[in-house]
């Protein structure tokens, strides 16, 4: 059996495919597993239907059988643990050469990278995880089928290109979400000033986001995609620009929630600091008091 030498791997590693890899172990072995019980069923079974056969030695044949199957099984077994912990090898490979790979396009591109591996942010907004138990690259929570880092770097391009349209008003959007903050809050009898939860805001941002053709005709065909990666691009594009106070003077405040599936993690350009964000209000502040979010 050849060695695993993990100099083979490199920065333009294509990446096998190790859950089918596994698939396949399992379902071999699956397959031996039942020619065992078939074989041992046999070997119950043939000796007591001596009619026909007084003069073959089925105890011994049977035993001959099951000595050889139990052989091959033991092989088998001791390929798949073998196996297994090259396959956990080669997925920790990945994941080094996928970080050193990025930290060089990063560079390449210009690109700043927030918090460290294997959960790099870029540019603030590309949120990236590796999950070296499967091998697999996640962005901004979608996984992605192939992760050789050329492929990576055309998907991050795309991203920040989607998530950073030129057209985008700071103020505008600010003040946007100030009134659906003030109508979720008044739905759900929320003070003026007291957060509301992100989650609730925003679906009516989503729709805040609709062009009068979709609210026309709210068809799949006028719906413009806005989910939580958008959110929170913009909601960092704003504070980065320092567009944080309402045309009505109310500022912004973000905090945490109690509870981590109540927040996103965000990139905080004043602290240069990535975070919790869970909960979102505007507040009227004294003369005295600086801005904070």
């Amino acid at each position: 059996m050849p060695e695993f030498n993990n100099d083979i791997l490199n920065d333009d590693l294509n990446v096998v495919d190790s859950d089918a890899v596994m698939r396949k172990a399992v379902s071999a072995l699956g397959a031996l597993k039942r020619s065992m019980a078939r074989l041992a069923s046999l070997y119950k079974v043939l000796p007591d239907q001596t009619c026909d056969f007084q003069e073959v030695d089925w105890p011994r044949v049977c035993d001959g059988l099951a000595a050889v199957a139990e052989q091959h099984w033991a092989d088998a077994k001791s390929l798949y643990e073998d196996s297994v912990g090259r396959i956990a090898s080669l997925r920790a490979a990945v994941g080094t050469s996928l970080a050193k790979g990025l930290a060089a396009q990063a560079a390449a591109h210009g690109w700043a990278i927030q918090g460290a591996w294997p959960e790099p942010v870029v540019n603030e907004i590309v949120f990236l995880r590796f999950d070296a138990d499967s091998g697999r690259l996640s962005m901004n929570g979608r996984t992605l089928k192939a992760i050789t880092i050329k492929e990576v770097v055309g998907l991050i391009e795309g991203e920040i290109q989607t998530l950073t349209p030129k057209n985008f008003d700071p103020g505008q959007w600010v003040n946007r979400l100030g009134e659906v903050y003030d109508a979720v809050r008044r739905k759900h009898a929320i003070a003026d000033g007291d957060p509301v939860p992100i989650f609730d805001l925003i679906p009516e941002m989503a729709l805040a986001q609709q062009s009068p053709k979709f609210v026309r005709d709210p068809i799949d065909a006028h719906f413009s995609s806005y989910g939580v990666a958008r959110f929170r691009a913009d909601l960092t594009r704003v504070l980065r620009a320092e567009k944080t106070v309402l045309d009505d003077g109310r500022h912004i405040r973000l905090t945490a929630s109690s509870f981590a599936r109540d927040n996103f993690l965000m990139y905080f350009p004043a602290t240069r600091h990535l975070g919790s964000c869970g909960r979102i209000g505007f507040q009227r502040l004294l003369d005295n008091e600086r801005t904070t979010v």
